[in-house]
C-alpha cells in the first residue's frame, strides 16, 4: 500500500519508518508511534554512521558532505568552498551527526533543511535496520525515473566486522509514461525478490512515498 508522507523536513525517515509499521498517520496512536520510531531512527542513523566511523566517512568524504551542507544552507558558495582538516572534518561531521539525531520528529514540527534525508542517511538507515532499501528517484517525470539501492554488506577489516553499503542505480525505461506510477510498483516489486529488499521509497516532484513488501 502506497502512503504519501507529510511535508515537514522529516519525509525521507517518516516513509522508512512508515513502511516498517505498515502505518499513516492517521488517528492518535498512529501518530505517536510512528513520531516515536522516527526519532528512535535517526537515534540510530547515528550510531551506525559511528560504528567504524573512519571506514564509513573517510576524511574527503566528510569534508565533502560538510561542503554540500554549506552550500545548501547558503553559508558558502561552490565557487569558494570552506576548508577542512581531517581533524575539522571529524569534529564538524560527528556534531552534524550528533544534531541530526536530536532534531525533531513530531508531526506539527518542521525539520531545517541541514537535517533532510539524504543518500547517506539512508546508507546508515540501511545499516542499523540490517535491511536493504531500495529508492525510485522521479523527480523530473516517469520517463526519466532511476533507482538506488542501499544494502548492508558484511566487510571483515583487522580482525574486526563493519557493515558497509554497496549502492546500486540504473535509469528505468518506461513503455508507457503515462502509466508510469503504475509501472513503478509493479518493477520496485520485482526488483524486491531480486534483491531481496524489503523497504522501498519513491520521490516524486518534491513528495516521498513509503511501500512495505
Amino acid at each position: 500500500m502506497q502512503r504519501t508522507t507529510p511535508r515537514t523536513g522529516n519525509c525521507q525517515y517518516y516513509a522508512i519508518a512508515m513502511a516498517i509499521l505498515s502505518q499513516n498517520f492517521n488517528g492518535t496512536a498512529s501518530i505517536e508511534a510512528l513520531e516515536n520510531l522516527t526519532a528512535k531512527l535517526k537515534t540510530g542513523i547515528v550510531a551506525a554512521a559511528n560504528h567504524f566511523f573512519d571506514q564509513e566517512f573517510p576524511h574527503e568524504q566528510r569534508a565533502n558532505e560538510l561542503v554540500g551542507l554549506a552550500i545548501r544552507e547558503e553559508e558558502a558558495t561552490s565557487d569558494n568552498p570552506p576548508k577542512f582538516t581531517a581533524q575539522q572534518s571529524e569534529q564538524h561531521f560527528r556534531e552534524h551527526l550528533a544534531q541530526l539525531g536530536k532534531s525533531n520528529s513530531k508531526l506539527d514540527s518542521t525539520l531545517p533543511t541541514r537535517y533532510w534525508g539524504t543518500s547517506t542517511t539512508l546508507r546508515m538507515a540501511a545499516k542499523i535496520l540490517q535491511r536493504s532499501i531500495f529508492v525510485v528517484l522521479a523527480r523530473n517525470g516517469w520517463d526519466n525515473a532511476s533507482y538506488e539501492i542501499f544494502e548492508p554488506t558484511e566487510v571483515k577489516m583487522g580482525g574486526g566486522v563493519t557493515w558497509c553499503h554497496q549502492r546500486k542505480s540504473a535509469i528505468f525505461q518506461w513503455a508507457n509514461q503515462n502509466s508510469g506510477s503504475k509501472r513503478f510498483k509493479n518493477i520496485a516489486r520485482l526488483r524486491l525478490q531480486q534483491e531481496r529488499t524489503r523497504l522501498y521509497c519513491c520521490m516524486q516532484e518534491g513528495t516521498i512515498s513509503g511501500f512495505n513488501s
